[in-house]
């Protein structure tokens, strides 16, 4: 039996195993057809089985038999059509194309939808055609967003026209006019921002000034900031933002809008967030750093652009610091994580600008921590006392060696292994009987060597 005849079997399983024996490359057009009927077949296995075959066929007479079951009334076929379709790319559109005329209302938007994903421009004049002869609003929205992402200059007179007959075409229109780009379209989407009393649309005249725009733009938006724009101000930062990554402008903050965005770090989404972090990092001022600690641990991007800031100015960290701790703030695991990073990676240079005084103020804010119901907290504070105070971090170190954590008590050893003060045998006679075998071991190993040195050192004080 052929694998033609297998797969008009009544087996699913002898279909499927037809679909996999094709191996010709490009698939020939007779078995293409064979394959497309397949499409309609009951069993899920024998359609997915078909759809990975055809994704990768190679001809293009598939579009051809494929088009039709974009009529079809099952919404699963017509779906499934519309997936390989896509998936096959340019080869698609002439097929499409031709199916534009026969097909209802409802096939002709599904199809300039996937011509509108595709992005072939050679659909670009059919679709305008389409535009300007149909009148179901669902196919025209259709044609409108798919001409947009074909940026079609072609279509801008058409969108203008077009624009105030019908208020909800409007976001649409602006939309596509900010895909397209021109300076046309610029020009014409600036001027309909004074006029617009619907939300939506000057949302998306926003947006696609952010993706449009030029230096006119830019300090257009700027301008906006002055004023009190409610729903508006977290999309008018974005596209300030991304004109400024664009061509490089530079921001000139005044008071109001450095408050601006520092209300927006505070209180917008995690995008926006990242977005007013970057537009502040210009600045190594101890106001806009004292309002980085208050908003971490809410975004990781936006952690990692202030840790970064920190790390630039870690005088400026190590002077707001104790107030930040003795505050109790909410996000003090991530201060904490930001804070023993800080102190790890810039050690050398704070001990060089921090007074005595400073850093005792610093350790005494820290204590208040070593005795919080979180293990994490009271660990991270005790290596972060470790690195700026050796001597008070080792008064606390024997709380840690009745820690009900294993990790914990581990690390306690770790830090243990750099110190030689007499006062740390105790801590390391109680963790000779620790129940976990691996710290009894690292313990008694630690002990012998802490030993060892303070009889050195004994010796050498004697002679």
């Amino acid at each position: 039996m052929s694998y033609l005849d297998k797969l008009k079997s009544e087996e699913p399983l002898e279909r499927i195993s037809a679909i996999l024996s094709i191996t010709e490359e490009p698939i020939t057009d007779s078995v293409a057809g064979e394959l497309c009927d397949l499409i309609i077949d009951t069993d899920n296995g024998v359609r997915s089985t078909l759809t990975q075959k055809l994704k990768i066929g190679n001809n293009p007479i598939i579009p051809s038999f494929l088009v039709k079951y974009i009529s079809y009334p099952d919404l699963s076929v017509k779906n499934l059509a519309g997936e390989i379709l896509l998936e096959l790319g340019p080869i698609s559109v002439e097929a499409m194309l031709s199916h534009l005329d026969r097909g209802d209302d409802d096939d002709k938007k599904f199809i300039v939808d996937i011509l509108g994903l595709i992005g072939d421009k050679s659909a670009e004049n059919k679709i305008i055609e389409l535009l300007n002869s149909n009148e179901n609003e669902n196919v025209i929205l259709a044609c409108i967003e798919a001409l947009g992402n074909l940026k079609a200059e072609n279509a801008i007179s058409y969108f203008i026209s077009l624009y105030p007959i019908i208020d909800i075409f409007k976001p649409t229109i602006i939309e596509a006019l900010g895909k397209i780009g021109s300076q046309e379209s610029l020009d014409f989407v600036i001027a309909k921002y004074e006029e617009e009393n619907d939300d939506l649309t000057k949302f998306s005249i926003i947006e696609s000034l952010g993706s449009i725009g030029d230096e006119r733009a830019f300090f257009f938006l700027l301008s906006e900031l002055n004023e009190p724009n409610g729903p508006f101000l977290w999309p008018i930062i974005k596209s300030i933002y991304n004109l400024k990554e664009k061509f490089g402008f530079d921001i000139p903050f005044d008071e109001r809008t450095r408050n601006i965005i520092l209300q927006t770090i505070n209180d917008a989404n995690s995008e926006c967030k990242k977005i007013a972090a970057h537009l502040l990092s210009v600045f190594n001022d101890k106001e806009i750093l004292t309002f980085y600690l208050k908003v971490m641990g809410n975004d990781p991007e936006t952690d990692d652009i202030i840790l970064n800031k920190f790390l630039e100015n870690p005088e400026i960290f190590i002077g707001i610091i104790s107030e930040a701790l003795d505050q109790k703030p909410d996000n003090i695991i991530r201060i904490l994580e930001v804070m023993k990073e800080i102190v790890q990676l810039k050690k050398t240079e704070l001990f060089s600008y921090t007074s005595p005084l400073q850093l005792r103020d610093i350790s005494d804010s820290l204590t208040l921590y070593l005795n919080d119901y979180s293990e994490e907290i009271r660990l991270i504070v005790l290596e972060i006392l470790f690195i700026l105070d050796k001597d008070t971090a080792i008064l606390f170190f024997d709380d840690l060696a009745d820690d009900q954590n294993l990790w914990n008590r581990l690390k306690l050893v770790e830090m243990l292994e750099e110190v030689t003060n007499p006062k740390v045998e105790s801590i390391l006679q109680k963790l000779l009987n620790d129940p976990e075998e691996m710290i009894r071991d690292r313990a008694s190993k630690c002990l012998s060597v802490t030993k060892n040195i303070i009889d050195q050192t004994e010796i050498r004080c004697k002679i």
